[in-house]
């Protein structure tokens, strides 16, 4: 009789021991989960902000940049007009034109 009742308290202990494993383990196994998915919001926000930056607020400026910078590569009057400010700068580009081609 002896030996039943340490045999059946050890089974029981045994099956304690199961059950506090069991949860411990299903512990460490949401917080890996949560710790990947957390892993994934960083990187995509560490991926993901200097895209949404510069297409939301650096591509006007951006634009305009390249834009000038054609303007100013193709020799555009009205460009330098604007920083200029000679009214007959027309008249005088001309007048450089027609001489070259003469």
């Amino acid at each position: 009789m002896d030996d039943d009742k340490r045999l059946e308290r050890m089974v029981k202990e045994s099956l304690q021991l199961a059950k506090e494993n069991n949860r411990r383990i299903r512990g460490i196994q949401r917080g890996m989960f949560l710790s990947g998915i957390v892993k994934l919001l960083i990187w995509g926000a560490i991926l993901g902000l200097p895209i949404f930056i510069y297409f939301s607020l650096l591509k006007p400026y951006v634009d305009g940049a390249s834009n000038t910078f054609e303007s100013i590569k193709t020799g555009d009057p009205s460009f330098l007009q604007q920083f200029i400010k000679i009214p007959a700068l027309d008249t005088l580009q001309n007048s450089f034109q027609e001489k070259s081609v003469e």
